[in-house]
């Protein structure tokens, strides 16, 4: 279950966390240092993209998956769960109408 930038995906995740392999936190970190990556976000967003939390995530996996220790576990957990609702709020891009503007 390779790890993209699909909510849905994070869902699954989370739903398999005990099945997840550390080599796929190593893929994203890879694809997020991208210049494909890098480039697009500071299009988009005017700024180069933190790779931070997806590196903390390797770290995370590598210690629950040496030690067994649920806390790292969990704080694996929250971790992806904070790039979930982060991305929830980035989707808000256009103001919602309600009905078409009055000179359309």
């Amino acid at each position: 279950m390779p790890l993209t930038r699909d909510v849905k995906n994070i869902d699954e995740v989370l739903n398999n966390i005990d099945r997840v392999r550390c080599l796929d936190f190593f893929t994203a970190v890879r694809q997020c240092y991208s210049s494909f990556n890098q480039f697009h976000h500071k299009y988009i967003y005017g700024e180069f993209a933190s790779c931070r939390k997806k590196t903390e995530r390797i770290s995370l996996c590598l210690k629950w998956k040496m030690t067994k220790n649920d806390v790292h576990k969990q704080a694996l957990i929250e971790n992806l769960k904070e790039e979930k609702n982060v991305r929830r709020e980035e989707n808000t891009v256009w103001e919602l109408r309600k009905e078409p503007p009055a000179n359309w």
